[in-house]
């Protein structure tokens, strides 16, 4: 099966699972994130908004704001993202993929100085790797993680790099994936079902 046709599938997959399971889905992704400790650690955390069967976040943002931690949505420009305080009351507009982000880019955040990133996917594998939609703009973000001193800054002092975290329906999880140099993997993988204790990342 080619890379286009497994996207297909898994998206044909993801968006025939009923509304109700969606829901339970969304409460067992929030409260396997909530117990991680990368999770509890975080104060400044990048989310999606959900769109075509990825799971919704909102039960997880409503618990990040109410602990006072900061919330953050993607925002695309040019071929990259940047990230955007997120608050309930947030002036939204579809993007050119019509997936709603926020109008203001006045509060945005470096990809660098984010803590913990929660990534839609269409498919992963153990070793981490992630299959997207196709447009790259994550791989493209965080591809200063790929370099061996993507942790270190000119001085040596160690920087802080923030944890990819994939989010997905366990039925999303494939037997590989083949991954291009320039892909960059996950750190975790959470499930509807479980936190992926055995991902064999490469960064």
């Amino acid at each position: 099966m080619s890379i286009q046709e497994l996207r297909q599938s898994m998206r044909v997959r993801r968006n025939a699972i009923p509304s109700y399971e969606q829901d339970i889905a969304a409460k067992n992704i929030a409260k396997h994130i909530l117990a991680t400790t990368i999770y509890q650690r975080s104060q400044h955390i990048a989310v999606y908004w959900a769109v075509g069967g990825e799971i919704n976040l909102h039960p997880l943002i409503e618990d990040a704001w109410a602990q006072g931690k900061r919330c953050y949505l993607p925002v695309v420009q040019g071929e990259c993202m940047t990230f955007v305080d997120y608050f309930a009351d947030t002036e939204m507009s579809n993007n050119v993929f019509g997936v709603p982000e926020p109008i203001s880019v006045f509060a945005a955040i470096t990809a660098a100085d984010l803590d913990l990133v929660l990534t839609p996917l269409v498919a992963f594998d153990r070793k981490g790797n992630r299959l997207g939609m196709g447009g790259g703009y994550y791989d493209r973000t965080f591809n200063f993680l790929l370099s061996p001193w993507s942790d270190v800054d000119a001085s040596g002092e160690q920087q802080h790099s923030p944890v990819l975290m994939g989010v997905a329906h366990a039925c999303q999880e494939v037997d590989q994936l083949n991954a291009e140099s320039w892909d960059v993997p996950l750190h975790r993988v959470v499930t509807d079902q479980s936190v992926k204790t055995d991902i064999q990342t490469t960064i």
